[in-house]
């Protein structure tokens, strides 16, 4: 893992990152990013994107309808997007305009960082009828927890000194689940959102969208090869340890 991401930061005639180096070199921008509010995660900060990003990608996926959803019902609602899912980097768009799109200080360098590791996502349904959704990188574990009725709840980053409404919603219609920040503190306008589906091959669809006001959406697209099939609170508490 380590060796993939030090390539992803070879340019040129310049010498490979030393493991130690690149290390440091994380840890740095993980500190200097935890101030932005589409970002929580340990590590390089940036893996939080794929857990806090995304898209409603159609009119009938509304937080109104989902809000006379019954979490009870989420098992069935989120249906064969549960499980454990692992990125296809190759079929995978780049997320470098999403980053750079947020404004992100040392965006360069993370771009390289994110494109380049490999990453695991657990997509479950708690015992309390919440979703949880559990990325994994070379950088650390990020988890991202939502009611399925639409209704918001303010999160801070990781340090504290940013927050952000975070909601969600399943898409039973396109065998997927939502999720979006309102960034509020950046002012009206400014979300991400996050639309995760399963298509008819059997890979996750993961399309994430920036929003920002008089701008253009920033959409990229990640593909993602089913590992195994958690469904249960049990099941992905087990192997989430």
């Amino acid at each position: 893992m380590i060796r993939v991401a030090t390539s992803a930061l070879t340019q040129g005639g310049h010498a490979r990152w030393p493991a130690r180096a690149l290390a440091r070199r994380a840890a740095e921008l993980a500190a200097r990013l935890d101030g932005s509010p589409a970002c929580r995660s340990a590590g390089a900060g940036a893996i939080g994107l794929g857990a806090c990003a995304g898209w409603a990608a159609s009119g009938d996926a509304t937080a109104c309808e989902a809000a006379a959803t019954s979490s009870a019902a989420g098992g069935e609602l989120l249906g064969s997007v549960l499980g454990v899912w692992q990125l296809d980097r190759s079929a995978s768009e780049s997320l470098c305009p999403f980053i750079a799109g947020l404004g992100m200080p040392g965006a360069r360098y993370v771009c390289r960082l994110v494109d380049a590791v490999s990453v695991t996502l657990r997509i479950s349904l708690e015992a309390d009828g919440d979703a949880q959704i559990v990325d994994k990188s070379v950088f650390g574990r990020n988890v991202t927890r939502f009611a399925l009725n639409g209704s918001e709840r303010e999160v801070a980053t990781r340090g504290g000194r940013k927050k952000f409404m975070l909601s969600g919603w399943p898409n039973p219609s396109r065998n997927g689940v939502v999720t979006r920040c309102r960034l509020f503190q950046r002012g009206d306008g400014w979300e991400t959102l996050m639309e995760r589906r399963v298509l008819a091959d059997g890979r996750l669809e993961e399309t994430n969208v920036l929003r920002r006001p008089e701008l253009p959406d920033v959409v990229v697209r990640r593909y993602f090869a089913r590992a195994s099939r958690h469904t249960d609170a049990g099941a992905s508490a087990s192997a989430a340890a």
